[in-house]
């Protein structure tokens, strides 16, 4: 969560390792509100599945929220292309 303040107003590329030259990977869209979104509803799940931590799965459902409202274009990461088929 530290880096969700750098993200609010401006989103950010992610680096990665290296890459095999004739990688499908676009570095470009490594973006970072993707992730955050992605990380928020994946714990949100599993605290449901468990009945566990309560109170900081709704603090993640109030991030979720604000971070939609705010992020007009906002969306989990894609299904990783290897699984999309």
């Amino acid at each position: 969560m530290p880096f969700a303040i750098h993200i609010m107003d401006k989103d950010e590329c992610w680096p990665s390792g290296p890459v095999p030259a004739d990688s499908l990977w676009k570095q470009e869209e490594n973006l970072a509100r993707p992730r955050f979104i992605s990380r928020l509803q994946a714990f949100i799940k599993v605290s449901k599945e468990h009945n566990m931590l309560p109170h900081l799965r709704q603090s993640a459902e109030q991030m979720l929220t604000k971070a939609y409202e705010k992020w007009d274009d906002a969306r989990p990461l894609d299904l990783y292309s290897a699984f999309q088929s």
